[in-house]
């Protein structure tokens, strides 16, 4: 039976592709916000805090911006911020494996290959692919 250390080291790997998709599209989602303000003329330049007033009788447009679409974009980058996270702490975990080990992870976890099509790419049996992931995944739990 596996221990939950391990079950929560399996679960980061199935993720970690999908963590990938949800970087990439938040970053696109941010994009268009920042983009949306560029264009519309309310940033025309990077922010400078020096110019911008804070007093409550003039609102800068980069004021403006941020009192209405802070929370949006605050969101955004938070989801973002977890999930390049989560995608660092896999990355920096693999590098603890041998060639063999990660490849064999690689292909399970992030490339969704079966046991079959991993065994033959190795030219290896596929209890042993098998049983070389559960030694990969016990490694992977003790650095996450």
């Amino acid at each position: 039976m596996r221990d939950s250390a391990y079950i929560k080291a399996e679960r980061k790997l199935y993720e970690y592709t999908y963590n990938k998709a949800i970087i990439k599209n938040k970053t696109i989602e941010l994009e268009a916000i920042e983009d949306k303000y560029i264009r519309g003329g309310y940033i025309k330049e990077g922010i400078s805090y020096d110019r911008v007033m804070t007093s409550p009788t003039y609102s800068s447009p980069i004021e403006q911006w941020l009192l209405y679409h802070d929370e949006e974009y605050d969101r955004l980058l938070r989801e973002k911020s977890k999930a390049v996270k989560e995608v660092k702490i896999i990355d920096n975990a693999l590098e603890v494996l041998n060639s063999l080990e990660k490849e064999i992870i690689e292909l399970r976890y992030f490339k969704d290959k079966t046991w079959i099509e991993i065994s033959d790419k190795l030219e290896n049996s596929t209890s042993n692919c098998k049983k070389i992931r559960v030694e990969a995944i016990e490694k992977i739990k003790k650095v996450i």
